[in-house]
């Protein structure tokens, strides 16, 4: 059993430090040399392809979480292997019951019949497709690009609790240039109450805090 340890010890040691062009070749080398039985031996070799696969997922996740956490790598069926933290939050905003472990079904099902994106009402998902795996990064959905200062100004007076008549008295605008403001507002974000554009507002001013959350993150090993 020690034996065995120390056999996949090596391996594991191998598996990270090596190319993958050489890995193989170095992982053979290492069960004969160890004596091992044939059965023991195939099991292992058996799990040199999974090891070595695992390995290059857990390096490039740590890569991807270091830099903006806006990763995640699944299955080809949708279940998560790893998720960064921004990936979760900006998730939660576009899904607020999802819980990381499957891919939605909405998103599963838009890169299923359009192959490697999904525009949703808060994200932006790119998709690429290795062997079994899916690769997918997200990004915040700038619909409030779209305004101009004076606009997100006028929006953000409103969405904040004010009327439309307070808002003009605030910022020394006639009733009817607010008024205006807020139907274009209106129109570039797709909502249609007051309370959708205070939803709207409120979730696009998460993007700044979203690398310093903290979630539970999934990986293989």
């Amino acid at each position: 059993m020690e034996a065995q340890g120390s056999l996949l010890l090596a391996l594991y040691r191998g598996a990270r430090t090596m190319s993958a062009a050489a890995f193989p070749e170095f992982a053979l080398d290492l069960l004969k040399s160890a004596g091992s039985e044939d059965a023991e031996r195939g099991a292992l070799q058996e799990l040199l392809p999974h090891l070595q696969e695992a390995l290059h997922i857990n390096a490039q996740a740590a890569k991807d979480e270091a830099s903006h956490g806006d990763l995640v790598v699944a299955y080809y069926d949708g279940a998560v292997q790893f998720c960064g933290p921004a990936f979760h939050a900006l998730a939660q905003l576009e899904w607020p019951d999802w819980r990381g472990q499957q891919l939605p079904e909405e998103l599963m099902a838009a890169l299923a019949g359009q192959g490697a994106s999904y525009a949703g009402r808060h994200l932006l998902v790119a998709c690429t497709v290795r062997e079994r795996w899916l690769y997918l990064r997200a990004r915040k959905h700038f619909k409030f690009a779209q305004l101009s200062p004076r606009e997100l100004e006028v929006a953000r007076c409103y969405a904040g609790g004010l009327s439309s008549k307070e808002v003009a008295q605030q910022l020394g605008l006639a009733p009817a240039t607010v008024r205006n403001f807020l139907q274009k507002v209106y129109q570039k974000l797709a909502v249609s109450d007051k309370a959708q554009l205070a939803n709207a507002i409120a979730a696009s001013e998460v993007a700044p805090d979203i690398g310093r959350k903290s979630h539970t993150i999934t990986r293989f090993l």
